[in-house]
């Protein structure tokens, strides 16, 4: 039978809950044990398994104010008792790596937030950036002290004794800005306060080449293409560069921008690059430096920093306002709410590896982990991941109804994705199409030479329908207004069937047409069906009651149609064709 949570489903939510509750409550927990009932499970979201299973053991009541309902993004935040500059996430999405104004490096558990060993000491100033090598096993870390330094990330121990750059006039202690590992890990680029690029040998630490000349001010943020073969990079004057790294020249003319350029980052294909600017972040055309579309506008205050999704579909933005906001880098939306926790101005992001985090460091002290993604990951208890061949979505909105081209039906659940029932044996072959009741209570499924009817909340079998009569199997079928009928349409037949007996009505008519499959609508009073074939032949309205054709409608243009809808008060009918187009 179903369940509105079956055993695998329960379980995955309690240790989804299970999770969010150590990594949320860590500290208080490892003060004391006794903090699980007496303080951790008064602020456990209310709408959660390990709410009802052991909300009762709560220690404290609130007097003022509301509880949670759900987990909020923040998947886990730690204090680190001082200021955080920078943070990047290893290749596997295991580990992070943050620096600090104090001088120190400190690397953390992605998953649990725990530190890593113990914290990485060298730099005798602030950190100011931070970056893994491609294969994971080395950290880079620049300070204002001057120095690029090397960490074995396993040992924790320094590596050689630093990328070192002389003093350059003014400048007693050239800082390194931003660092980057090259895609190959062979090289690190780094910006500095004299206007100039400078790139090292990350396996000699020795400098490669005379410094990239250019800017006119300090080169505060620098990354490297896709490929390796070019370097971006933005400065206090306004502009961003792109340089060819073999050869250290600048490629075309610099980019112009409306304020200084504190943060950069390249497109996964190398074509585009995104720049801080003032509140927003603009994304240009690497070969023109035309901006490709109107900038992602939205926060109150300056930006420090951006992040973008491997992917390159999802941007983050973060700055001086203490928020992070998410976009939608093909449509320029905003997505969601802005992300808030931090107190102070955000320093720092980076996705993880696969997209679904997002670390952020700041001002206020803190290191913050967010959950992009949408909850626990279940996979359902068949092994085997047929291609689902057709859906359906009950009426209420809470319900999905999915068929596979091996006959299976599975029910699932809208809000979070995971399989409730199913999936259910009952078709010999691919199902065609699925309809649910207009009360939400029985769901049709259609497939070779047969018809079945399903309980919804049981998962059973209620009715089928096998007529003899069908030569093919039903290509599409939906239920009448009223639920009393199911309307089929196949190869050859289009007939009306009772949904309570599962007989054929005999007052039923079936209509040939040329062996073409059709697509099917009730008009909303169940008087009127409408047929569309699957060709370019005309549209047939059929009146229920007298069994008989009342009129025919011609399609205009040439593209097949692939969809028909009655309008809410049966006035007018809308089919869609393959090309997009709705008549």
């Amino acid at each position: 039978q179903c369940s509105a949570e079956p055993t695998y489903v329960t379980l995955a939510l309690v240790w989804n809950d299970a999770y969010r509750f150590i990594t949320e409550f860590q500290d208080p927990l490892s003060f004391g044990a006794l903090h699980v009932y007496s303080t951790a499970i008064s602020f456990c979201p209310r709408n959660t398994k390990l709410w009802e299973y052991y909300g009762g053991e709560a220690g404290i009541h609130f007097l003022y104010g509301e509880p949670r309902r759900e987990w909020s993004a923040n998947l886990w935040s730690r204090s680190t008792g001082t200021e955080e500059n920078t943070v990047a996430y290893s290749p596997d999405g295991k580990t992070i790596v943050s620096g600090y104004q104090g001088g120190t490096v400190r690397l953390w558990d992605a998953e649990t937030g725990l530190p890593v060993g113990k914290p990485l000491e060298g730099h005798t100033e602030s950190v100011t950036s931070v970056a893994f090598s491609p294969d994971g096993m080395r950290a880079a870390s620049g300070s204002r002290d001057g120095t690029i330094r090397l960490w074995d990330v396993q040992t924790g121990l320094a590596i050689g004794g630093g990328l070192v750059t002389p003093s350059q006039g003014k400048f007693d202690k050239p800082i390194a800005f931003s660092v980057r590992f090259s895609p190959d890990g062979k090289k690190i680029a780094g910006g500095y306060p004299d206007n100039a690029i400078r790139l090292w040998d990350s396996e000699t630490q020795k400098p490669i080449g005379k410094p990239f000349e250019g800017h006119t001010g300090p080169v505060y943020t620098v990354t490297f293409s896709p490929d390796g073969k070019r370097i971006a990079s933005g400065s206090y004057d306004k502009t961003v560069r792109l340089w060819n790294t073999e050869t250290g020249l600048p490629i075309g003319q610099p980019f112009e921008a409306s304020d200084r350029v504190l943060s950069i980052v390249f497109s996964p294909d190398g074509k585009t690059i995104a720049h801080t600017s003032e509140t927003s972040v603009f994304v240009l055309d690497t070969v023109t430096g035309v901006a490709i579309h109107e900038p992602l506008a939205g926060h109150k205050n300056s930006l420090l920093s951006i992040a973008l999704s491997p992917d390159g579909k999802t941007m983050a933005s973060g700055g001086y306002d203490k928020q992070i906001q998410l976009w939608d880098v093909e449509t320029r939306a905003a997505i969601g709410q802005p992300l808030v926790g931090h107190t102070d101005d955000i320093s720092s992001m980076a996705f993880s590896p696969d997209g679904r985090n997002l670390v952020s460091s700041g001002q206020d002290q803190t290191i913050r982990i967010w959950d992009l993604g949408s909850g626990p990951s279940v996979k359902p208890p068949s092994e085997d991941n047929p291609e689902i061949s057709s859906i359906a979505i009950s009426p209420h909105g809470e319900r999905i109804v999915s068929g596979s081209r091996d006959g299976k039906i599975t029910l699932w659940d809208a809000g979070t994705g995971l399989p409730i029932c199913g999936p259910w044996d009952g078709h010999i072959g691919q199902v065609h199409s699925l309809d649910f009741s207009p009360d939400g209570r029985r769901i049709a499924s259609f497939a070779v030479k047969s018809i079945r009817i399903w309980d919804e909340t049981t998962g059973s079998l209620v009715r089928e329908a096998d007529p003899p009569e069908y030569e093919e199997f039903p290509y599409m079928g939906i239920w009448s207004p009223d639920g009393s009928m199911v309307a089929s349409g196949s190869n050859h037949t289009f007939c009306l069937w009772n949904a309570d007996t599962g007989r054929q009505i005999q007052r039923s008519w079936c209509f040939t047409n040329s062996g073409l499959d059709v697509y099917l609508a009730f008009s909303p009073n169940g008087k009127h069906i409408a047929m569309v074939p699957k060709s370019l032949k005309p549209i047939s309205l059929w009146d229920i009651q007298i069994n008989s054709l009342v009129g025919e409608l011609s399609l205009d243009g040439s593209s097949r149609p692939s969809s028909v809808a009655f309008s809410p008060d049966g006035n007018m009918l809308a089919v869609g064709s393959v090309n997009g187009e709705i008549s």
